[in-house]
């Protein structure tokens, strides 16, 4: 069904030339990325690269197109298709184009960001640290530890703004990433030999599993679970 509004909308956009209108457009773009999405879940690594790659030059020219009157869903829908190919990127082993996908992604989110102030939305905030997490992995597994420890830095402050602002309604997979994050960056911090700062970190990421398995019970997931029983076989070694 993807395919077939891609055709239809294909066939328009040469029919109508300069007549084929930025919301026609976008609908374009939104189904390429849709169909990414799909084909990426179905292992069509490849081709959910292409058609990522074909949203993402729609929108980039949308862009370019409207100056100032492209709207902030178009901008977050260009985000979200920059982090997408990122991830794929990185799958392939091309960090390097990863990281620059990657970097679009939080260019445009904070932009994003700093356009809408109080209404910049909770989800676009967890997209954003999500780039942020994404990247400061790659710059981890690259060695670059300084630029893993300020992209972490920067997720962590999100989501932390985020659990404060949204209360109860900060979600298991929000809190999870949290979690994550501050055993990522506990990682780093080790390696690098501040072994009170790294404590502290997997200090803070057993508590925050902890206060989701208290909210989930019987739904904490099984991986969680161990991943956070891992690390406190981990503080306990390193504390003795």
């Amino acid at each position: 069904d993807y395919g077939r509004s891609i055709a239809i909308r294909e066939a328009l956009r040469e029919q109508l030339g300069a007549q084929f209108s930025p919301a026609m457009a976008g609908s374009l773009a939104s189904a390429y990325l849709n169909r990414g999405v799909v084909l990426l879940s179905q292992g069509g690594a490849a081709t959910a690269l292409e058609a990522y790659g074909r949203a993402i030059a729609i929108w980039e020219a949308l862009r370019e197109q409207l100056g100032a009157q492209f709207s902030p869903a178009m901008a977050d829908n260009l985000a979200g298709a920059y982090g997408n190919r990122g991830n794929v990127l990185l799958d392939k082993g091309d960090a390097t184009a990863a990281l620059v996908d990657y970097g679009r992604a939080i260019a445009i989110r904070e932009a994003l960001r700093e356009q809408l102030g109080a209404q910049f939305s909770p989800d676009s905030a967890d997209k954003l640290a999500a780039a942020y997490f994404n990247r400061g992995n790659v710059f981890s597994d690259q060695g670059d530890a300084t630029a893993a420890l300020e992209d972490y830095e920067r997720a962590i402050a999100i989501w932390e703004a985020l659990r404060e602002q949204l209360g109860a309604q900060f979600s298991p997979d929000m809190a999870h990433y949290l979690a994550t994050v501050y055993s990522s960056r506990g990682d780093v911090l080790s390696g690098q030999g501040d072994a009170a700062p790294s404590l502290e970190d997997y200090g803070r990421a057993i508590a925050v599993w902890n206060e989701a398995e208290n909210r989930m019970r019987d739904n904490f997931p099984p991986d969680w679970r161990r991943r956070r029983d891992a690390l406190m076989q981990k503080l306990n070694a390193i504390a003795q």
